[in-house]
């Protein structure tokens, strides 16, 4: 039986409450009239999110509740603001038209939008990804499948659990599904991903039976041995249920996903989140945005395609010479061809993303202009085709072949249909072309005639009635109408029918112009439909093409890459970097890819690497701050990553190693959040480095020890390069402030100090930014502090302290000194911390009082601690 407060609802109210209870945790935009509207505590939230005005509604009863909408053609902003700030969207529309409707209008979740199932153009970076995530676990090893909606692929991983979060933070999914009764993975990643949506999903998504069937069934299939998932039960898992819950989102729209693919992580060269940072690769240091970064230095992509692939090559490079080679030998030809490279890209400038077209398709978001855009591009792919006849590389070659020649077909069968500047929805018509459905044909043909019959009609009632002013109108409250001016009233015929008064005039029908209207409207209405359904069988036809649309749209992207290292390489003088297996770095003239384009070419000071034999595999780089000791090294790294991603390299040669991992540990930083003092995090990530590195690593080491005191660095430092020497032998740039490593190189023949070269002139330096062999015994740092705006009595008072330091170190009797005594007992107060606490021991004695043997005592214990 209902309640008194539920039988007092609007019917109304009733729908959207019963649809609400079906989607708790989200906020439910419930579409009425030309207004997506929310209400109650939803209507409270997006009046403060979106900032719009909170109202109320009757509920019923003479109760109202609060209110908030939003108009329905600005709907995707609003989803993408209530997303972007942690928020699932419930959108529910009107499934018949109001006009038809008996009694409350039928209404139907459409798709529920949440963080990983956000795709809503024009709000998010076309150049990025937004992936979804699925994660499953057991003992050893995490299972990862990820999707970005829009492009029609799910990728899937396998990674041991010590590099899962560094796997994870590589791929920056936006949503994360776990299984709901796995705690340990939830916490687990509460902890690690606090900017990351977490979704807990039902346990029954996760059952091995149901998540086979569901695969066969979406991928139609007898088997998934071709996916690769033998005696992986995880990746079946992890994909299955990531497909179940974009089925439940995207109510069943999704057959645009026909891909699974297995990415074999250990393939390639491994990056933890330390190094992505650190080199800058996709957000700078300095406030986290993209500019100044690696992306930012060689992004000139034509197409959104290219520039997510390119993003992907970044996060991914690759280790197998031959996979190199095949990107680098295409790019080659591309950079010696460039009538070739000018015409491929005049071809593809422009070009609409493919990929996300199809994607729009299979969730049925597709608009005409969309689909005409696909059009356009698909036509432009048998003339890359023509273009592409006669290359010679194994990359082009396989582009070339990608090009499939069924495109023709799908473009034709779209520009067939459709006018050739359509409107941007079905709403009001006006979508396909003349003469492409007889039925459509003879309807407009009757609302010409009609619209002709009534301005004959306002022509003939001006000649009969002698009102020259009479017009005919129409509204879509009142329809059709003759209009007269109040001056004119009296000459109006007696079989007007009175409908309207308005300010300064009179709007009257007649039977006749009723007729017509009623057969005008009912024409368009009509009309309407049959383009409608028109539409809809013209998306199940191209629906047919999609993976051949996919496949082509991955060659475009391809190319557009390749394209773009050429283009790269030509316009800034890189080279085509030699891959060998030799575990050896030899750059000629190597630049960084960045700082370059901030500055002139002709200001920017190469430098040489040569580095990997057995008697080189440790370079300990010494020098005054600010003279490019971290630019060097950081520019070595990106050379060698740039290189096994499949591009030119800033230099004028380069022999590259095939690296296996790029580590690096720069800069002073802190995690207070975590309880992570900046020392912390300094040892934590060298420790990273020292467990997980091996032969074939790169290691860039930008500092060790300085978050400490000064013989704690210096040990720690030590230890640390003597560590990596011994035990692990790898490649490593060692930029420090700690001079006293430079006695490494008598102790290891690997081992070989270079310093960055300063010229000393009427008491300034010029900072050379070479790099030369031997070591330097001074940092500059009063120097750096004046450039920073130190004041000059800080300046003068560390010129003091500096000088007093080094005269100590030499032996010198810093009591032989004209400096005061206040200054020499500073000084020595400064040198160490334990000296302070031993003299405050000191000053506390009772001398006067002490006994001898105590005192002897005393004193052997301060010697103990002097050490």
């Amino acid at each position: 039986m209902k309640s008194k407060k539920e039988e007092d609802l609007t019917p109304m109210m009733k729908q959207y409450y019963q649809i609400k209870n079906q989607y708790p945790g989200t906020i439910l935009m419930f579409r009425v009239g030309d207004f997506f509207e929310m209400f109650n505590e939803d209507a409270k939230i997006a009046s403060k999110e979106l900032e719009i005005t909170l109202t109320s509604k009757p509920l019923g009863g003479g109760v109202r509740v609060p209110l908030a909408g939003v108009p329905y053609h600005a709907i995707n902003n609003y989803i993408a603001k209530f997303v972007k700030k942690g928020y699932r969207i419930t959108l529910c529309d009107q499934v018949e038209d109001p006009k038809y409707a008996k009694g409350i209008v039928k209404r139907d979740i459409i798709r529920v939008i949440t963080p990983g199932t956000l795709f809503t153009t024009g709000v998010f970076d076309p150049k990025k990804n937004n992936y979804l995530m699925c994660v499953v676990k057991n003992e050893n090893n995490y299972y990862m499948s990820y999707c970005d909606l829009s492009e029609g692929e799910i990728l899937t991983s396998e990674i041991d659990n010590t590099n899962a979060i560094a796997e994870i933070c590589k791929i920056e999914p936006a949503e994360i599904i776990i299984r709901e009764s796995d705690i340990e993975l939830l916490k687990f990643f509460s902890n690690n991903f606090k900017g990351v949506a977490l979704t807990k999903y039902e346990d029954y998504h996760f059952f091995d039976e149901e998540c086979e069937s569901l695969l066969k069934r979406h991928f139609k299939v007898h088997n998934l041995e071709g996916f690769g998932f033998y005696n992986r039960s995880g990746l079946k898992i992890a994909s299955a249920a990531l497909l179940a819950y974009l089925y439940e989102t995207q109510k069943g729209m999704i057959e645009h996903i026909r891909k699974i693919r297995i990415v074999e992580a250990s393939k390639g060269m491994f990056l933890d989140d330390n190094t992505i940072r650190n080199l800058e690769l996709f957000n700078n240091l300095h406030n986290n945005e993209e500019e100044y970064t690696l992306v930012w230095s060689i992004d000139s992509c034509s197409t959104s395609m290219g520039s997510r692939l390119l993003r992907n090559f970044i996060r991914h490079p690759l280790t197998d010479k031959h996979e190199i080679n095949f990107r680098l030998n295409a790019v080659s030809e591309l950079f010696e061809n460039s009538e070739l490279s000018g015409q491929l890209n005049n071809v593809i400038k422009g070009m609409q993303d493919l990929f996300r077209l199809c994607g729009k398709i299979g969730l049925r978001i597709c608009t005409p202009r969309d689909l005409l855009g696909l059009a356009h591009g698909l036509k432009k792919i048998p003339l890359l085709k023509k273009l592409l006849k006669d290359v010679k590389s194994d990359g082009l070659q396989w582009i070339y072949n990608e090009f499939t020649e069924d495109m023709k077909n799908a473009a034709d069968k779209i520009e067939q249909a459709i006018k050739e500047d359509p409107p941007s929805s079905l709403k009001d018509g006006g979508v396909f072309k003349d003469g492409y459905n007889k039925e459509l044909d003879d309807l407009r043909i009757l609302i010409k005639d009609g619209k002709d019959w009534i301005t004959t009609l306002a022509k003939k009632e001006r000649e009969k009635t002698g009102i020259n002013s009479l017009k005919i109108g129409f509204t879509s409250v009142f329809g059709y109408y003759i209009e007269v001016t109040k001056p004119n009233l009296k000459y109006v015929p007696p079989e007007y029918i009175r409908k309207q008064t308005v300010s300064n005039a009179e709007r009257f029908i007649t039977p006749e112009l009723k007729e017509k209207e009623s057969m005008i409207l009912n024409a368009e209405e009509k009309i309407i439909q049959i383009e409608h359904r028109l539409f809809d069988e013209l998306l199940k036809d191209i629906s047919s093409y999609l993976e051949s649309i996919q496949n082509n749209a991955n060659a475009i992207a391809h190319l557009d890459v390749f394209l773009n290292f050429a283009r790269l390489a030509r316009d800034r003088d890189y080279s085509k970097p030699v891959i060998t297996d030799e575990n050896i770095i030899i750059i000629k003239n190597g630049r960084h890819p960045v700082i370059e384009i901030l500055k002139k070419r002709s200001e920017f000071i190469p430098n040489e690497t040569e580095m990997g034999t057995s008697e080189d595999t440790f370079h300990i780089i010494t020098g005054p701050n600010m003279a490019g000791k971290s630019t060097y090294i950081r520019q070595v790294a990106l050379i060698v990553l740039l290189a096994q991603i499949g591009s030119f390299v800033p230099a004028n040669e380069a022999e590259i190693g095939l690296t296996d991992r790029i580590f690096t540990r720069i800069g002073a930083l802190d995690y207070l959040a975590g309880g992570l003092s900046t020392f912390m995090v300094e040892m934590t990530e060298t420790a990273n480095i020292l467990n997980n590195a091996t032969l074939k690593s790169l290691v860039i080491l930008d500092e060790i020890g300085r978050g400490t005191s000064t013989y704690d660095g210096v040990s720690i430092a030590w230890a640390v390069s003597e560590f990596i020497i011994e035990k692990i032998r790898c490649r490593t740039l060692f930029a420090t402030h700690f001079h006293e490593l430079a006695e490494l190189s008598n102790k290891y023949k690997n081992v070989k100090n270079y310093n960055i070269s300063v010229k000393e002139w009427n008491n300034e330096i010029i900072f050379l930014h070479k790099i030369v062999e031997g070591c330097t015994d001074r940092s500059y740092g009063i120097y750096v502090a004046r450039l920073a705006g130190i004041p000059e009595d800080a300046l003068k008072k560390a010129k003091v302290i500096l000088n007093l330091l080094e005269r100590q170190r030499k032996g010198i009797d810093l009591n032989q000194d004209k400096l005061s005594q206040l200054d020499i007992f500073q000084l020595n107060l400064d040198i160490d911390n334990r000296y302070q606490e031993i003299i405050k021991e000191i000053k506390g004695f009772d001398i006067n009082n002490i006994k001898p043997l105590d005192a002897l005592n005393i004193l052997c214990e301060i010697q103990k601690k002097i050490g």
